[in-house]
């Protein structure tokens, strides 16, 4: 985690880390975070945050953050999230790349659909990031 602190603070970005291990302080985490997060929210690899999938779904939804998930698990969850948030009004991109395995950008440099998908990433977060 201290390696994505240092690199976000070395982009001149705002980085909050919230932790939560039950339902109502995964309540309080979004209702605090929901005003600064339109630029997204990485939810890591966590057992519990796994298993409250549903509710961050929903919360998502609900406070209009797009999420990035860690875990494959999430793929439903991500299209229903999608579809929530597009009846919401919000701006969605959902990428879903057949016969690929999960995390499959990590093969960049050895696979063209990989290194395809992390052009496509970097195009889409480059402008939330003031980037350009």
């Amino acid at each position: 985690m201290r390696d994505v602190q240092d690199a976000a603070h070395a982009k001149g970005v705002q980085l909050d880390i919230l932790k939560a291990a039950t339902q109502a302080e995964i309540e309080a985490a979004f209702a605090t975070l929901a005003p600064t997060a339109r630029r997204g929210l990485p939810l890591g690899p966590d057992p519990f945050l796994n298993r409250q999938r549903d509710q961050l779904v929903a919360l998502a939804a609900r406070h209009a953050v797009p999420v990035i998930y860690d875990f494959r698990q999430n793929a439903a969850a991500s299209r229903k999230l999608a579809e929530l948030a597009r009846k919401s009004g919000v701006d969605v991109t959902l990428e879903v790349v057949p016969e690929m395995q999960h995390v499959f950008q990590f093969l960049a440099g050895s696979a063209p659909e990989a290194d395809a998908a992390i052009r496509r990433l970097a195009d889409w977060v480059r402008p939330k990031l003031g980037l350009g």
